[in-house]
């Protein structure tokens, strides 16, 4: 059976750890106080904003699941599709705080991928 469900996973788990990688970043380069309040609020605008690019980064991963793309070249090319997302969003979106939000949102995504498995049988090439 195969878990067409990966990309639902690796979305949630991106938009769980992006917002806290972000306060980290934040936390690191200035001396930024109030943003881990405002987590519930990057998880709703998260959620608002990411989901056309789940539905492209879907459509992808169930092309290259028929296809029987390598597992490690369709996470890439997966990882390639959000992030680019994640930067033509906040063009998008503008604002002060957005311009800091494409790399601890990139870094999440290639972390949450790394620990998120799908079956090497969805991905067999040799079936």
């Amino acid at each position: 059976m195969t878990d067409k469900f990966y990309p639902l996973k690796h979305w949630f788990a991106t938009l769980v750890c992006g917002p806290i990688l972000l306060i980290i970043f934040e936390a690191i380069s200035s001396n930024a106080s109030g943003l881990a309040e405002a987590y519930p609020l990057f998880l709703l605008f998260g959620i608002a904003f990411s989901l056309p690019c789940l539905a492209l980064y879907w459509v992808f991963f169930l092309f290259l699941l028929k296809m029987k793309t390598p597992p490690l070249t369709a996470k890439t090319i997966l990882n390639v599709i959000a992030i680019a997302s994640i930067f033509i969003s906040s063009e998008i979106i503008k604002g002060s705080l957005i311009l800091k939000v494409p790399l601890p949102y990139s870094v999440a995504i290639v972390l949450t991928s790394l620990f998120i498995r799908f079956s090497e049988k969805e991905f067999d090439v040799a079936a």
